[in-house]
């Protein structure tokens, strides 16, 4: 699998796909004779030493190049080459394997028994899936918390849209629930977010309204039975519904910002409903009798039950002032989404951020790289098979 060129320039990266790691000689030669610690290290000093024992317990680094690491001398450049050696040679290499050995594992379990009819559509999705992503490990330079710190980031290559189109099982409400319910599911282990959620506008109701959601859901009602396309009269609306004293702050922000608020919340209710315990019983049952007469289905349901339970984004760190996840959103072909992700994506075209994850080089990380790519796949199943 070809991933995107990484566009951070690193001392110490290593790409997933067998790159090289540039010599860091010259960066250590280079530091002022003042500096007595070496930077990187000494704001990491605990990351590494986990590092260590993980590279130890799973085989990255040998007994011998662990007690080499012991004995330097973490004042000297012999040492801390040494140390830059074994995290680049040993470590860095090692997990990236893991990770590309973990990742390959799981698609050919989605491949194995999958209906032919499925296999070319789900691989041509899963490879877009993953172009979308570049994986960088070693030290993140451009993070603006702490320019000396080793990190694994996590970082999309553009803005991007999933679109589940449910529309052939409208007629269908217990399908149509099912997949919704698993949908959901699956792509809270993602780094996406429903489009609807992404409730931009919350602050600004908050100074013009008063947070009045009372108000809000009013205008959002009124929409939905007038003029779908945000063309109404604001006037005649306030005056229908007897909110007069609030024409020119409703002229003033537009009717868009109040439905897409409430459109978020509703839809916010709606996901949280669809995920929890009962909901996610219900969708297995539904899909288990479904698959009896349809082998995608089958294998849809059979992969399903291997989907992780919990949510690991606790190992991720959101840097900057865009937030990550309005860089990979996800929507039900619905007209509120389609205008709040084209907010969205207007917003962050302007803001010109790059965002960028922060992962824990640990078992924590490993744990959420697994469910991340476990989730990927059943993402682009769910997408072949729709």
């Amino acid at each position: 699998m070809n991933y995107a060129p990484t566009a951070l320039k690193m001392p110490w990266y290593l790409k997933l796909n067998n790159a090289t790691v540039p010599s860091v000689k010259n960066n250590f030669n280079d530091l002022p004779v003042v500096k007595k610690h070496f930077t990187a290290f000494a704001n990491s000093v605990n990351s590494i030493g986990d590092m260590l024992k993980l590279g130890k317990a799973k085989g990255f680094i040998s007994d011998e190049r662990i007690q080499a690491v012991l004995n330097i001398d973490t004042q000297s450049h012999a040492g801390m080459n040494l140390l830059a050696d074994v995290i680049r040679n040993d470590f860095w290499q090692g997990y990236s394997a893991h990770i590309n050995s973990m990742r390959e594992q799981i698609e050919s379990r989605y491949l194995t028994n999958m209906p032919e009819g499925l296999k070319s559509d789900f691989v041509s999705i899963a490879q877009r899936n993953l172009s979308f992503l570049q994986i960088s490990i070693g030290i993140n330079q451009y993070a603006t918390y702490n320019t000396d710190e080793l990190n694994i980031t996590i970082t999309p290559t553009e803005l991007f849209l999933t679109e589940f189109d449910l529309s052939k099982y409208q007629f269908d409400n217990r399908m149509y629930d099912a997949m919704f319910s698993l949908i959901n599911f699956t792509m809270r282990h993602q780094l996406e977010a429903p489009a609807a959620v992404n409730d931009e506008y919350e602050w600004l109701l908050e100074e013009m309204l008063d947070g009045n959601d009372d108000v809000a859901e009013k205008i959002y009602q009124y929409w939905q039975q007038h003029n779908e396309y945000f063309e109404l009269d604001v006037e005649e609306m306030t005056k229908a519904l007897n909110i007069e004293s609030l024409t020119d702050t409703i002229d003033d922000i537009g009717i868009q910002p109040i439905v897409l608020h409430v459109a978020a919340a509703d839809l916010e209710r709606k996901i949280n409903n669809s995920t929890n315990d009962d909901a996610i019983i219900k969708c297995f049952s539904v899909l288990e009798i479904a698959g009896q007469t349809d082998a995608n289905i089958a294998h849809l349901y059979k992969m399903a039950k291997e989907l992780p339970t919990e949510s690991l984004h606790h190992a991720t760190d959101n840097i900057g002032d865009t937030s990550m996840c309005f860089h990979a959103l996800y929507s039900f072909n619905s007209q509120q989404e389609y205008s709040m992700a084209e907010s969205i994506f207007e917003r962050t075209y302007q803001t010109g951020e790059e965002p960028v994850l922060k992962l824990e080089a640990s078992e924590l990380g490993l744990s959420f790289l697994q469910n991340y790519f476990e989730t990927l796949y059943m993402k682009s199943l769910i997408q072949a098979v729709l």
